[in-house]
């Protein structure tokens, strides 16, 4: 090692020293003899005033060396330490399926037809005095339906999609044209398009072979924005929502400022299953706006492994979509005031499953009005009775009788008497 950096401590000293130590393998502790010789030499050869000053200068060199090495020894450490980092997200390929069903129907009337819908609409039945034709009879096929599922995982979770249309419309000038039933996209638990609305108890509605189905539920599609969650351990589910605010037909309310705020708990039973639901709705005229409210409870239970049980119960203010047969609200002409029909609605069914081939559901829907709104409705009751058939797989037909009874606020009745016949292709 050369005297003068000995003799200076100059910083070529220690980077001499480290280099040396790494050629010889020297362990730092090896080091610290070589820089107190340094020290000896400096006391013996240098002035007094000298030595006090280079005294402090190695000790403040013998601390910044002593720091060097512990960072040297840090780093190493964290250089033998694996680094975890959160991986991008990897893209997948998406899966796509293509599926439909080919269904028509053959309705009779024993009594007269609805005029607003080909299939059952009870709050519009004619009334029995009203003198219309009766006995008529009709076909269509335009509940037949098209879709689309996709679905490509990313990071272990599908994120999914799908577009489903079909051909059905409430009035002749929609009828046989493509209708948009649900296109929407859902993550890690959000959905994001048109789906069933949240409010809906789609699971404890019984199967019929009419397409509305029995009076007296949430029966609605809407635009939302939906979180859910759950513990699948505990056999909890909970939903939250903001769905498009829609008007009843027939003109109205336009004007809402608030989406639908839904909220809903699921529970599922070893043999059934139970929900509650909760929904908010805002209503608007150019002078006046209420606000709305509704709760619906929900269930189903298995006696055997044939029979279940289903029933479900639903109130809810001013809202004809949320709660199908309400009479829904109605605004004054002059002072643009709002007032809110609180209907309430009852759907019981039971369903029977005789073989693989055979089944059989009955289901009962009541609706009850408090006042006049939209409609004129005190109270609507309906019967269905089916058998369903499935000859070969993919492939049913329904043979169906519907009993209605509609009374107005007048004591008026309406009377529907039905057969629905239908076949059905599904792939």
């Amino acid at each position: 090692m050369p005297s003068q950096a000995c003799k200076f401590c100059s910083p070529t000293h220690i980077s001499t020293c480290t280099s040396r130590r790494k050629r010889v393998g020297q362990t730092p502790e090896l080091i610290y003899p070589l820089l107190w010789r340094c020290t000896l030499v400096t006391h013996l050869f240098m002035p007094p005033h000298f030595k006090i000053a280079m005294n402090i200068h190695n000790k403040a060199r013998l601390l910044t060396f002593a720091i060097y090495l512990m960072a040297s020894h840090q780093v190493a450490a964290w250089a033998q330490t694996p680094v975890t980092t959160t991986p991008p997200l990897q893209d997948s390929q998406p899966s796509f399926k293509f599926y439909g069903l080919l269904e028509g129907h053959a309705i009779k009337d024993f009594g007269q037809s609805g005029p607003s819908d080909i299939f059952t609409d009870l709050a519009s039945q004619p009334l029995d005095n009203s003198g219309g034709p009766k006995g008529r009879t009709r076909y269509t096929g335009e509940t037949s339906r098209l879709g689309l599922d996709a679905s490509t995982p990313i990071n272990g979770a599908p994120l999914a999609a799908k577009l489903e249309i079909d051909f059905y419309g409430y009035s002749q000038e929609k009828r046989n044209k493509p209708r948009l039933r649900q296109a929407y996209a859902e993550y890690g638990g959000w959905l994001v398009g048109k789906t069933w609305s949240t409010f809906m108890d789609l699971d404890d509605l019984p199967e019929t072979v009419d397409f509305n189905g029995p009076i007296g539920a949430p029966f609605s599609r809407r635009v939302m924005l939906r979180y859910a969650w759950g513990d699948a351990d505990k056999g909890f589910k909970w939903t939250v929502a903001l769905e498009q605010a829609k008007d009843q037909f027939g003109g109205g309310s336009r004007n809402e400022k608030l989406p639908i705020f839904v909220a809903r708990v699921d529970k599922t039973l070893t043999d059934g299953a139970y929900n509650f639901r909760i929904m908010s709705h805002e209503k608007r005229s150019a002078t006046d706006s209420k606000r709305g409210f509704g709760f619906g409870v929900g269930g189903r239970y298995k006696l055997t492994p044939k029979d279940t049980l289903m029933a479900q119960y639903t109130r809810v203010d001013g809202d004809i979509d949320m709660l199908y047969g309400s009479n829904g609200y109605a605004i004054n002409a002059t002072t643009g005031a709002l007032t809110f029909d609180k209907n309430q609605g009852v759907v019981l069914g039971y369903a029977r499953v005789f073989s693989e081939q055979l089944r059989s559901n009955v289901a009962l829907g009541i609706n009850r009005g408090s006042t006049t709104q939209a409609i004129d409705n005190r109270s609507l009751q309906q019967l269905f009775v089916n058998l369903i058939y499935t000859p070969i797989k993919s492939l049913d037909l329904g043979l169906e009788l519907i009993y209605g009874h509609r009374q107005n606020f007048n004591s008026e009745v309406g009377t529907m008497r039905r057969v629905d016949l239908m076949a059905r292709y599904s792939f």
